[in-house]
């Protein structure tokens, strides 16, 4: 039997002056890895910011997958 694996999500969204606009998080069960977790956050930010109607969205991670996932055209 595998281990099961938790974890969490969470987002911040700030305007241009840096003040807080929204934020989220949330929990997860069987998360297989890190990236996971964080491919998460940065789908809830998005869907977020479009539900604000936020046009111009800078997404920032530390994460180098996510990063490269969101820059390759599939």
């Amino acid at each position: 039997m595998q281990e099961e694996r938790s974890g969490g999500w969470g987002f911040v969204i700030r305007s241009s002056e840096g003040e807080v606009i929204s934020t989220g998080f949330g929990n997860l069960k069987r998360v297989l890895e890190p990236f996971h977790a964080e491919i998460i956050a940065c789908l809830q930010a998005v869907q977020r910011a479009a539900d604000l109607g936020l046009q111009n969205v800078i997404l920032e991670t530390d994460a180098l997958m996510v990063i490269q996932a969101a820059l390759s055209s599939i």
